[in-house]
C-alpha cells in the first residue's frame, strides 16, 4: 500500500466515525404500532391547512375547505376546485398509515425529532374541534419520519414517505388529471 491509499483510508475511517457519532446522538426510534390519529372521522373534516417550509426557506400555507355539498376547494395560495380523489389521501393518511411505536417526549424534547416550529404542520378542522399533526425529521438510516399530534406527549414513527402528499405544490391539486 502506498501513502496515498493509506491517507485515503484514514480519511474514510474518520468520516465514518464522525457519521456514527452524529447518528448515535439522535434519539432512538420508537417501538409499537397504530394509526397516528385514533378518534378521527374523515367525513367530519371541513377544513384542512398545511403549513410547510418551501424550497426558498419561507413558510408557505395551503388551505382547503369543504363546501356544503361535500366538494373541496383550495383557498390559499391559489384558488380553485379540488377533485375529491386529490384530497382523499391527505385526509386518510393519518388513520390508514400504520405507524411505529410511540416514544414519550416532553414539549422541550420535540426539536430533537425535528418537530419544532419549522416542522411540516397539518391542521384538520371539524365541527367538534381542531387536531394538528407535525411531521419532522427522518430517523437514522432513513427508515421513517418522526411525527406527533399536537398536545400529546408522544412522538410516533411513521412511514418514510408519509409527508410526500403534504409536500405537493398547490397547483397539483387543481390541475386537470392526466389522461389514461
Amino acid at each position: 500500500m502506498n501513502a496515498r491509499t493509506t491517507y485515503a483510508l484514514l480519511i474514510l475511517a474518520a468520516a465514518l466515525a464522525a457519521w456514527l457519532v452524529y447518528d448515535l446522538r439522535k434519539p432512538p426510534p420508537p417501538a409499537g404500532a397504530g394509526p397516528l390519529l385514533r378518534d378521527y372521522d374523515i367525513e367530519r373534516v371541513t377544513r384542512l391547512e398545511i403549513e410547510r417550509t418551501g424550497r426558498d426557506g419561507a413558510r408557505e400555507r395551503l388551505v382547503f375547505e369543504r363546501g356544503p355539498a361535500g366538494s373541496w376547494r383550495i383557498l390559499e395560495p391559489v384558488s380553485g376546485d379540488v377533485p375529491s380523489e386529490r384530497i382523499a389521501d391527505l385526509l386518510e393518511l393519518p388513520v390508514l398509515r400504520i405507524s411505529g411505536t410511540v416514544l414519550e417526549a416532553g414539549p422541550d424534547e420535540l426539536e430533537a425529532y425535528g418537530l419544532g416550529a419549522s416542522a411540516l404542520r397539518v391542521v384538520f378542522t371539524a365541527p367538534d374541534g381542531v387536531t394538528a399533526i407535525r411531521i419532522g425529521a427522518r430517523t437514522s438510516f432513513q427508515h421513517g419520519l418522526y411525527a406527533c399530534v399536537e398536545g400529546r406527549p408522544e412522538v410516533t414513527l411513521v412511514d418514510p414517505d408519509f409527508d410526500q402528499p403534504y409536500r405537493r405544490p398547490a397547483q397539483a391539486f387543481t390541475a386537470a388529471p392526466n389522461p389514461p
